[in-house]
């Protein structure tokens, strides 16, 4: 039994020293490659998380409603309207790696969520539109076992501006909310 104890604790030893290796000397770029990659990967084609909550769980009422960016992708938004007539819209923008609704765990383990700030504009007598951009939450794209309808990166600002015009013209084209300030 000790032979055994011996030879587990030599073998993590072992290789927590080629860890450390090649996480100090880095050789043939090995740790830059591993960390560009995940990176990437998180920035092009995040994990796509769910939406465990909904605007009528603050005693919103909403709408489901889709928008589609000029190429093509279907975004899976909320359409929250004010609790009595309002010429003022938000529309409410989320950052990488969460959902309209936002994220129970967060890029850094810290949990964000959207709609209690929502609740705040609502009270104040604004409309919302919450929307998830393409490739999460609920939107179309994504890449390969991630992906919703139509395949489509996630661009960390370069395919976004498609999903923020969108909903702008979403809004701006609405019978309730188009000539409101925005």
């Amino acid at each position: 039994m000790k032979k055994i104890f011996i030879w587990v604790l030599s073998g993590f030893t072992a290789f927590i020293g080629v860890a450390a290796f090649i996480w100090f000397a880095n050789p043939f770029d090995l740790r830059d490659r591993v960390l560009v990659s995940q990176i990437v990967k998180m920035r092009v084609a995040p994990k796509r998380l769910a939406i465990p909550k909904t605007p009528s769980d603050y005693a919103m009422l909403y709408s489901d409603v889709d928008i589609v960016t000029k190429d093509n992708i279907r975004l899976s938004a909320w359409e929250i309207p004010s609790p009595t007539p309002s010429d003022k819209t938000v529309i409410v923008n989320h950052p990488l790696t969460t959902t309209r609704y936002g994220s129970d765990t967060g890029l850094d383990g810290v949990a964000a969520e959207f709609l209690p700030m929502v609740k705040h504009l609502h009270d104040a007598n604004y409309n919302s539109v919450m929307y998830d951009h393409r490739g999460q939450g609920e939107s179309d794209g994504g890449l390969g076992a991630e992906a919703i309808g139509s395949e489509a990166l996630v661009g960390a600002g370069v395919t976004e501006w498609q999903d923020v015009a969108a909903s702008l013209r979403y809004v701006l084209a609405h019978p309730q909310f188009g000539y409101d300030d925005i």
